[in-house]
């Protein structure tokens, strides 16, 4: 039976447009609802979920086959033809077709094969069991009309002329008129339209004012990405690569979320968030919603392990605790010292991020570095008044921790020399005690 996620009013809600952007402010898709549209409707066929129409065009006939995929979304498949389709109808699962010069062919995932099948007669005549309506398709002047008859009411001409197609599947009456198809009931008729999931509308999505965004200071924020938005609409997903931005995403495809997901907030602004979380895979990358499907949850930093720091070896400084070139703030050399404000460590995050703080070029500047390029520092005074930049010509702040460390650096190079001068002598002296000759008043020397 058809049912109401595939019969929409004809009020449904305009499609929207996708690279759209308000201001420079990101902007997602509200809706990915799009109705389906035909320029001369030929025919069509439902069974159960699935619904198939022919649309006729100058080089044959267009197929459009909605179909719920695996969340139950409606979704799309658009089929050429180089033949006419005269008749189409579902048979056990598949959908037959019938061209202008008799042929038959099947359809199966986006594919139109040549097929064996016998279409039944198309009777002018139905009747709903449901009510007792029987329902004519009645020749008028150069057109075919609808008439509707009971026995509990007066024949009724429901519609006068451009008629065609009168079919009955499931005990749902329906018939084209003008292009357009009606669900017939009683003594009336009701225009039908057909709604889709359209996810191709996120295929190119304004990047609007990201690139700015994404080098303004941040504040660590994090969240939970819902299924459904706060209004009550299912919430998509588009999976962009944001390493290099230019007037549009690079898009890597749109989901529907179908559970909660933990994300890092990136940045925002319009109606839409640039967030990082798990992808089906489980690894961390990052995706633009809308921000009305996220819910922001209290932030605690990780448990500070160094109050300052130093750079292994050349360090990027990033604005987020996120690695990409759109996050790059800073580039320092090896021996910078760090004072560590904060450590962020999540999940999502490659390995921990430090929020430092260092002079560069005479300024105070602050970022994240990755924790596996700074080493815990342990050089500076108890009471430094002046941050070091930690290069190899580094020297103590305090001038008499110069002074105690040469002299003890003297002391230890002493008393190394005086060690080693003293065991080279005494080896020397035994050895030219067991070389000498007996003396001559030795009592048992003899000739």
């Amino acid at each position: 039976m058809l049912t109401t996620a595939l019969v929409l009013t004809a009020c449904l809600a305009p499609s929207f447009t996708a690279a759209a952007d308000d201001g420079g402010e990101l902007y997602y898709p509200a809706e990915f609802e799009r109705t389906l549209e035909f320029s001369s409707l030929a025919d069509y066929a439902f069974e159960g979920e699935k619904s198939a129409f022919a649309d006729a065009t100058p080089s044959g006939s267009r197929l459009y086959v909605i179909a719920p995929d695996e969340f139950g979304d409606n979704r799309l498949t658009t089929v050429d033809c180089s033949f006419a389709i005269d008749e189409m109808e579902y048979h056990e699962g598949t959908l037959y077709l019938q061209s202008s010069q008799s042929e038959i062919y099947s359809y199966s995932e986006g594919e139109i094969s040549p097929a064996v099948y016998a279409f039944a007669s198309r009777p002018n005549a139905v009747t709903d069991s449901r009510t007792g309506y029987m329902y004519l398709i009645a020749e008028a002047e150069n057109s075919f009309g609808l008439v509707a008859y009971s026995s509990q009411s007066a024949l009724s001409n429901i519609f006068a002329d451009g008629c065609s197609k009168l079919k009955k599947i499931d005990d749902e009456i329906y018939i084209i008129n003008e292009g357009t198809l009606y669900n017939v009931y009683e003594n009336s008729a009701k225009p039908m339209s057909f709604g889709y999931v359209d996810l191709t509308l996120a295929d190119a999505l304004s990047a609007g004012n990201a690139a700015e965004l994404l080098k303004e200071d941040y504040e660590v924020q994090t969240a939970v990405v819902h299924p459904q938005t706060a209004e009550g609409k299912h919430a998509y997903v588009t999976k962009i690569d944001i390493s290099s931005l230019g007037e549009t995403f690079t898009a890597q495809g749109t989901e529907r979320l179908i559970a909660d997901r933990q994300a890092l907030v990136l940045a925002s602004s319009g109606n839409a968030a640039i967030v990082l979380m798990a992808d089906d895979e489980g690894e961390p990358a990052c995706y633009i919603t809308l921000a009305d499907a996220l819910e922001m949850t209290a932030y605690t930093p990780a448990d500070n392990d160094m109050d300052k720091a130093y750079a292994r070896s050349e360090v990027t400084i990033f604005t987020r605790p996120y690695m990409c070139d759109a996050t790059v703030a800073d580039t320092v050399e090896s021996g910078t010292v760090f004072t560590v404000l904060e450590k962020c460590s999540l999940e999502l995050t490659d390995g921990a991020f430090y929020r430092v703080e260092y002079t560069a070029e005479g300024q105070t500047r602050q970022g994240f570095a990755v924790g596996r390029s700074l080493s815990p520092y342990t050089f500076a005074a108890e009471n430094d008044t002046e941050q070091t930049t930690g290069d190899k010509n580094f020297t103590y702040d305090n001038p008499w921790q110069t002074v105690v460390a040469v002299l003890l650096i003297v002391l230890l190079v002493l008393v190394g020399v005086g060690y080693v001068t003293f065991y080279a002598t005494k080896k020397s002296a035994k050895a030219n005690k067991k070389q000498a000759p007996p003396s001559d008043d030795d009592l048992y020397m003899r000739d």
